[in-house]
């Protein structure tokens, strides 16, 4: 049995979320060959999101990119109609006063979902790991480390790898 607990004592997750943190099922799909499937079970809420572009629109609010010396710069973000606040990479968030004058809300989604036997891991993480690695390079890491029993090792790798990438995109930019 694996140290890392088991998804199978329980029945349902039910996943709130908000902002752009992310819950990703990692799920055996053949047994044989050992295959996984990297499953998302919440989703972003990011201006690029048609629902989430509508309510900001909706609510005076504005949606492009920083500027930075005349050019667009990095992701779509959240503004006040006319200021240069608060530049929110997310629609939904909690404690921002001047994102919530644009539009973001602070009410979560909830999905819910139903686990069956071949559900075995759950990663519960920020965009400052998905901004970095995709849901299914997550969903494949995770699977090494977790068929060696190693959660630690899964973390400390998940860390250093994001960290990496964050660094080597930051050194481009310059």
């Amino acid at each position: 049995e694996k140290k890392w607990g088991t998804l199978l004592s329980l029945q349902k997750l039910i996943i709130p979320n908000i902002g752009d943190s992310r819950a990703v099922l990692g799920r055996l799909i053949n047994k044989e060959t050992n295959e996984y499937k990297a499953i998302e079970l919440s989703r972003d809420h990011k201006p690029t999101e048609k629902d989430e572009e509508k309510r900001i629109l909706e609510n005076d609010g504005r949606i492009q990119p920083f500027i930075e010396d005349g050019e667009f710069v990095g992701p779509q973000r959240v503004w006040i109609k006319e200021e240069e606040v608060p530049g929110l990479a997310m629609t939904r968030s909690f404690g921002d006063y001047f994102a919530s004058i644009a539009g973001t809300i602070s009410v979560p989604e909830v999905k819910e979902h139903i686990l069956v036997q071949e559900d075995r891991f759950l990663v519960l993480a920020s965009d400052g790991l998905f901004e970095f690695i995709s849901t299914e390079e997550v969903g494949n890491i995770v699977k090494g480390y977790y068929e060696k029993n190693d959660i630690v090792g899964c973390c400390e790798y998940l860390y250093k790898e994001s960290y990496r990438k964050w660094i080597a995109e930051e050194e481009d930019i310059s």
